[in-house]
């Protein structure tokens, strides 16, 4: 027979409580960890539509055949775009762009 005595039925209860506790810490942690992640990608898409909006038309043309003059804004933009995917390089390398995300800024 099973017998309970209050100090072990408290006991129970405040184990139960500390679980839930950190159930509720680690969703909190990863629902954080996810806010984070799309405010920097909403960031970086942000940055290259500002990049593409100053470019000229067929700045991004896959053609090596295009020629871009060296013009100051021109050069500009070169440094921003390099800029941005040297940010976006060293922040996958941390672990903090999502894999399919990634996958679609390398296509």
């Amino acid at each position: 027979m099973l017998v309970f005595t209050l100090s072990s039925i408290v006991d129970i209860i405040g184990i139960m409580i500390a679980a839930l506790g950190l159930f509720a810490i680690f969703y909190q942690l990863r629902q954080a960890n996810r806010q984070q992640r799309l405010m920097l990608f909403t960031e970086y898409t942000q940055r290259f539509q500002n990049i593409l909006s100053t470019a000229p038309n067929d700045f991004f043309k896959r053609d090596q055949s295009t020629q871009i003059s060296c013009s100051v804004e021109n050069l500009r933009t070169i440094r921003l775009y390099l800029d941005l995917c040297s940010e976006e390089y060293h922040l996958n390398k941390l672990g903090h762009i999502d894999k399919e995300v990634w996958k679609n800024l390398r296509e």
